[in-house]
């Protein structure tokens, strides 16, 4: 209804019914009388959603992903825990959902008797950087089953599981991959990997009899550590690791080897260290391994004689050598090293003859006389 020109209100009259209006709420609110129930409803449904959505955003709404949960990182970065879940069906289900976003930083699945295929669509549309699945029953990886982290993956960690033949997928699909682990699995075949990426590769606990010639790694040519711990390997091919010219780091222990042919092993790098401990080892001849500056281990083996022209070298390097548990004869074979002092003092640990008796505790004068 218009009003009439005497009738019509003032500005001023306007912004009194405002004014008392608002004095009329805030006396309502400093009184503690109640609120209608509709505003009540309306506060606290505003109040919620307020609440809410920090604690699940960037991650999905909780109840979508169970088992599975999504934590958020300091960076923002999100992991997803699925150790959980009760079948592969739970993984796909929770994967299957609508994400504010897909971009993840790690996957966890450990200690997790039901999980046994990790299966092509399981992730969705999810991509991740890491991907650590320990501890499960897991046995089969399809083809394409990461193949959203195609250009994201940077680590996988397989550790004990029941694989018994390696991913079919192409790890030259995968350039950002420089870390990959399946330790303590059931492979009996050593695998012949592709990547140009990948710079560390762990595989100890497999049953290997042995490593193929030179393309067992010829298709690693950026590997620069390798742990092949406890593999049952016998011997080694003089080729193994010919093309790896970044190599650093070989770890062979608890093993059956030997010895090793020439050439068998050639590092490069200050750090470079090669650990040849708990083998059946009977003799290193010069030129089997080289470039060795860090560390040098072959405790617990079978040698007898410490030839000069292979261990003085390194010693005068100052690499750190470990030489105990092996039945070493002391005769003059070692004269060397218990004539001169300052060797003496840099062997890194405590070995002794086969009869028990300490290098440090022989007699140099004896060498000096008799040899």
């Amino acid at each position: 209804m218009a009003f009439s020109k005497r009738s019509r209100p003032t500005f001023c009259m306007v912004c009194l019914f405002y004014v008392q209006l608002l004095g009329h709420f805030c006396t309502v609110a400093g009184t503690g009388l109640p609120l209608s129930v509709p505003s009540q409803r309306t506060l606290q449904q505003f109040s919620e959603v307020s609440i809410k959505a920090p604690g699940d955003i960037p991650c999905p709404y909780p109840g979508d992903i169970e088992p599975c949960i999504c934590t958020v990182n300091d960076d923002y970065s999100m992991d997803m825990d699925c150790s959980k879940i009760r079948s592969e069906e739970d993984l796909q289900h929770a994967f299957s959902k609508k994400f504010p976003f897909y971009k993840f930083r790690k996957l966890i699945i450990e200690n997790n008797d039901n999980f046994r295929v990790l299966g092509e669509g399981a992730l969705g549309n999810a991509s991740f950087e890491e991907i650590n699945i320990n501890n499960c029953a897991l046995n089969e990886i399809e083809l394409h089953a990461l193949h959203h982290s195609r250009g994201t993956l940077e680590s996988l960690r397989l550790n004990d599981n029941k694989l018994w033949s390696f991913p079919s997928f192409d790890l030259t699909q995968f350039p950002k991959l420089s870390y990959f682990s399946a330790q303590r699995n059931s492979f009996t075949v050593f695998p012949e990997l592709v990547s140009y990426s990948l710079k560390t590769l762990f595989l100890d606990g497999n049953n290997f009899e042995h490593l193929l010639s030179e393309s067992t790694t010829k298709g690693l040519p950026s590997l620069e550590i390798i742990s092949l711990q406890n593999c049952s390997l016998t011997e080694l091919s003089p080729e193994s690791f010919s093309s790896n010219i970044h190599l650093s780091a070989v770890n062979l222990g608890f093993n059956s080897l030997t010895h090793l042919q020439y050439g068998t092993v050639n590092l490069s790098g200050p750090n470079s260290q090669l650990s040849l401990h708990s083998n059946k080892i009977t003799h290193l001849p010069k030129g089997s391994f080289s470039g060795v500056k860090m560390i040098m281990d072959v405790r617990d083996n079978f040698l007898e004689e410490l030839e000069e022209a292979v261990w003085r070298p390194l010693l005068e390097d100052n690499v750190s050598l470990t030489l105990e548990g092996n039945p070493f004869v002391c005769g003059c074979d070692i004269a060397w090293l218990i004539v001169n002092q300052n060797l003496l003092d840099k062997v890194a640990d405590r070995p002794t003859c086969h009869d028990g008796e300490a290098f440090i505790d022989l007699d140099p004068h004896i060498y000096e006389a008799l040899c």
